[in-house]
């Protein structure tokens, strides 16, 4: 009521008014969004203590991920994009490709990866189809794996010390001397998936427990998960491959 008199026919006024009051109020939602801290994993939250994990070999705090993490933009787009939840004809095109995708582990697998690069190694894109009966440690292992590859793929160069990144740098070493000879056939990118799925099966439990040590929640994730599920079935592979 005492500031009407002083807006009535002063249109200016009206919108520098109106412009001081909104960047207060979104400076006002930014700084009570970036006060926030979630214990709980989403991808843009996970990517940056993976990337902290394999270059430190450490899982940073609860408050230090929540304070990098971007709060307007999200994720930054990479080189390297993952989809989640996938439709499983984006992994796997034939049986051949099933045979090809299935894991050496005895336990059924709860998902597929498919891997393909445009431009040598410096664009791509991961394709992950989950089972119906996939958990949250296989939506873990999974994001570890696609992580991985994602990591290794935008590194300047190869890891040069191999005795501290273990399996790790075997598979950047593996995927920088196939990339010097040739651009990596899809045999090749498949190989590479298989290769990352072994490192991210050994380093997971160091993870999650690491995760679980300094505060982070990990019974649930808060992934942008796409909703397609599949449902596939190695048997009889070897069979149909014989006759």
């Amino acid at each position: 009521m005492i500031i009407t008199p002083m807006l009535s026919g002063n249109q200016t006024l009206i919108w520098v008014l109106f412009a001081t009051f909104t960047m207060l109020h979104l400076f006002a939602n930014y700084r009570a969004v970036s006060v926030v801290c979630m214990e709980t994993l989403n991808q843009a939250r996970f990517r940056l203590v993976v990337q902290d994990f394999l270059t430190h070999g450490q899982v940073p705090g609860v408050k230090a991920i929540n304070k990098r993490e971007p709060v307007f933009l999200g994720i930054r787009p990479d080189r390297v994009s993952i989809e989640l939840g996938c439709r499983l004809s984006k992994v796997v095109f034939s049986v051949g490709d099933l045979e090809h995708s299935q894991s050496h582990d005895t336990e059924p697998a709860r998902h597929l990866m498919r891997l393909v690069l445009s431009d040598g190694l410096t664009h791509g894109k991961i394709y992950v189809a989950l089972s119906p009966s996939a958990t949250t440690r296989d939506v873990l292992l999974c994001s570890l794996q696609a992580e991985m590859l994602v990591w290794l793929l935008t590194q300047p160069a190869p890891l040069d010390n191999v005795e501290i990144h273990g399996k790790l740098g075997q598979l950047s070493s593996m995927l920088w001397e196939g990339f010097r000879r040739r651009p990596l056939s899809a045999e090749e990118c498949s190989h590479t998936v298989k290769h990352a799925e072994m490192c991210a099966r050994f380093y997971l439990p160091l993870l999650v427990s690491g995760l679980e040590h300094v505060g982070w929640v990990t019974n649930r994730v808060q992934f942008n998960i796409d909703e397609w599920r599949s449902v596939w079935d190695f048997s009889g592979l070897d069979t149909e491959k014989d006759v």
